[in-house]
């Protein structure tokens, strides 16, 4: 900017006389009008980002004696609340922290503005090189990264809550500018059972196996959330923090020791789903009719397939016709077994599966479970049919 004023001059008037009171009270009076200029500019939306370019670059006063003038001018303009933010409202510079590019979110606002945090942070109409001289903070990686720490541990539930593309920007900042430490301790991984956890210090797993093949629910592993996993840079971030896909054994076996044990709160849906997920893994059959648990028809209970039945849709008589009789302890596997694969080949499989690998038998056993006897339902069967229905079951099977 321009300076029009009285100053003394040097005997050759190419110069401004220094250590002369008149002069300096001048000088003085230039950083007072400038201020004033300032608060005008300031009440104006349309100017309030521009009186920054009219402040004056440290190599532009080419005067000796005018070079105090910018410091001065700092040290007027630092103290008083002449910057506008996010919030706002005008705050002095020390109050304001300037968010570079790399740590704003994909529509230009930071990523970690909270919405009473708008305060804190300068408008970004401003250019930072214009205005950095005022005592302006700029967020660097270390800051980012505390905040961060703290924003997803002190208010989850709103970092949780956060739109998918926010995450996904999310995703893409950590990858870029934390190292892995300091990744997999923040807590950015998405479980499916709803919680969010971070990979330091424990083993995180992505919903599909090695195949493709989603991971059943039941499992008491870290399972992260399918719809997350299934975005691009999210999964980029969970890779590159240490989730890994399971391999088809891997599930397979942890789905055997899950039912080594009482069945837990289980949902039959889930009790299907582990079934499903052997027989498509091909994993071994031995031992699981003693081992896995089955879904009974019309209740919450589970039983070993050894002692139920069901109806094979490719028998001309189904085994219901001949146990319709039979007292409530007979119990048949619920239906939603039978339709997992609709028709064909696979179904065909997988009705064979249920029979050689659970035990789950579709004609009246004969043997009971005392070995040597038969069992109550054959001898059931043979007392309440007549003779040609029995003869009929011979027969057939």
């Amino acid at each position: 900017f321009l300076i029009q004023a009285d100053f003394l001059l040097v005997a050759n008037r190419e110069d401004i006389q220094e250590n002369n009171t008149w002069n300096e009270a001048l000088r003085s009076g230039v950083a007072s009008a400038f201020y004033k200029v300032v608060q005008y500019f300031n009440s104006i939306a349309e100017f309030r980002y521009t009186w920054p370019s009219y402040f004056p670059h440290a190599d532009c006063l080419l005067s000796s004696f005018l070079r105090p003038l910018r410091k001065e001018l700092i040290t007027i303009l630092s103290s008083q609340d002449i910057l506008f933010s996010r919030g706002g409202t005008f705050t002095r510079p020390a109050c304001l922290t300037y968010v570079p590019a790399k740590f704003l979110d994909d529509d230009n606002k930071p990523l970690l503005e909270s919405p009473d945090e708008g305060r804190i942070y300068i408008s970004l109409e401003y250019e930072f090189e214009k205005v950095e001289c005022f005592g302006v903070r700029v967020m660097g990686t270390k800051t980012f990264y505390q905040r961060l720490l703290s924003y997803t541990n002190v208010s989850l539930n709103e970092y949780s809550s956060k739109p998918a593309a926010w995450h996904s920007r999310l995703a893409q900042v950590i990858q870029q500018c934390l190292n892995l430490q300091q990744a997999q301790r923040i807590r950015c991984i998405p479980l499916r059972n709803g919680l969010w956890t971070t990979s330091s210090g424990q083993r995180v797993y992505l919903p599909d196996s090695s195949n493709g093949v989603a991971i059943p629910e039941g499992i008491e592993i870290s399972v992260i959330d399918a719809d997350a996993a299934n975005e691009p840079r999210r999964k980029e971030l969970f890779e590159y923090v240490g989730a890994r896909h399971l391999t088809m054994t891997e599930v397979c076996e942890l789905i055997v020791a899950q039912h080594e044990r009482q069945p837990g709160s289980w949902s039959s849906d889930t009790v299907i789903s582990h079934a499903r997920y052997l027989f498509l893994a091909a994993y071994p059959t031995y031992a699981l009719s003693q081992t896995i648990w089955v879904a009974v028809k019309d209740s919450d209970a589970f039983m070993r397939g050894c002692q139920l039945y069901f109806d094979d849709p490719s028998q001309q008589t189904p085994v219901s016709n001949y146990l319709s009789t039979m007292p409530p302890c007979i119990k048949f596997i619920d239906a939603k077994y039978v339709k997992q694969f609709g028709s064909g080949e696979q179904q065909r499989r997988w009705i064979s599966w249920l029979r050689t690998a659970l035990g789950v038998s579709t004609i009246p056993r004969l043997v009971g479970h005392d070995k040597g006897t038969i069992s109550a339902e054959f001898r059931h069967i043979m007392e309440q049919n007549d003779g040609k229905d029995f003869l009929d079951l011979l027969k057939d099977h």
